[in-house]
């Protein structure tokens, strides 16, 4: 399938969300293939499936900072890993610039992660500011 020019824009974005702020050091070839479907647990945010290698879940959190359960949607996102193959999950917590409760939000990410059971070194929680995104990525999620 052709990608359209906006789809073009989307896979650029992401891959240098990938590779900048998330750190990831994926080999161009892995993005080659980019994959986007919404989550099917409403929580709303992105699922963006990467190479068959890497998947990532983008998700926003509320205005008043109110974060999902996220013991249950790093577990959720470990077994969907292993169920397709894919070597790892992306948590990112996406914040509102106009947030307060920055700390607050990164201090529960973090206690969260640490609660997960059976960490294998390939589940990964991020927290950034929607301004960290590109435009086109923010569009999409409706930021």
């Amino acid at each position: 399938m052709t990608r359209t020019a906006k789809g073009k824009a989307l896979d650029v974005a992401v891959k240098g969300l990938v590779t900048g702020a998330l750190g990831c050091q994926c080999p161009d070839e892995v993005f080659e293939t980019i994959d986007y479907l919404p989550p099917d647990d409403g929580h709303g945010g992105l699922l963006v499936r990467i190479g068959g290698r890497l998947m990532v879940r983008l998700l926003p959190v509320g205005k008043a900072g109110q974060i999902p359960e996220l013991v249950g949607l790093l577990q959720d996102g470990r077994k969907e890993r292993d169920r397709k193959r894919f070597n790892r999950f992306r948590l990112v917590l996406i914040v509102s610039d106009r947030l307060d409760n920055w700390q607050r939000i990164a201090n529960v990410a973090r206690a969260s992660f640490d609660e997960t059971i059976d960490q294998d070194g390939r589940v990964h929680i991020h927290v950034l500011a929607s301004k960290e995104l590109p435009k086109v990525l923010r569009a999409r999620l409706g930021l």
